[in-house]
């Protein structure tokens, strides 16, 4: 069964020095079983490798290679959007963004494992009783 991946985790396979609790762990389990990822997904992963090659963290080729590394994993893009109403209500009742809330209502609505190497989507998950790897 696949389960849901956040940007932080897929980064933490990119940058060594992302911090992340078991990348390699995580990694295993994607290419063990596949991920589901909002579309927002793919926004985070181009602004991240985007705003690390402006600042001289990656070059233009490291980029490059990132890219095809993560698209040659089983990373499928959920087509479902929760309302903003839920994404709302996720929000204020975990106290996390709108954008943090899509990763963990898709977890909760798919009934799958979330790997994040955010602290507050993980304590999120714990609260609402999404397993995390």
């Amino acid at each position: 069964m696949p389960l849901v991946v956040d940007a932080s985790a897929a980064l933490s396979w990119a940058f060594a020095d992302e911090s992340s609790s078991q990348p390699d762990r995580v990694l295993d389990a994607v290419i063990a079983s596949g991920a589901l990822v909002p579309a927002l997904w793919h926004v985070e992963i181009a602004t991240a490798l985007a705003m690390a090659h402006r600042s001289g963290r990656i070059s233009a080729a490291d980029r490059s290679q990132i890219l095809r590394d993560l698209s040659d994993l089983d990373i499928r893009t959920d087509v479902h959007v929760p309302v903003p109403e839920r994404l709302c209500w996720a929000a204020d009742t975990y106290r996390l963004t709108a954008y943090d809330a899509s990763y963990l209502l898709l977890a909760l609505d798919r009934g799958v494992a979330l790997a994040t190497s955010d602290r507050e989507l993980r304590s999120a998950a714990r609260k609402a009783g999404v397993r995390l790897v």
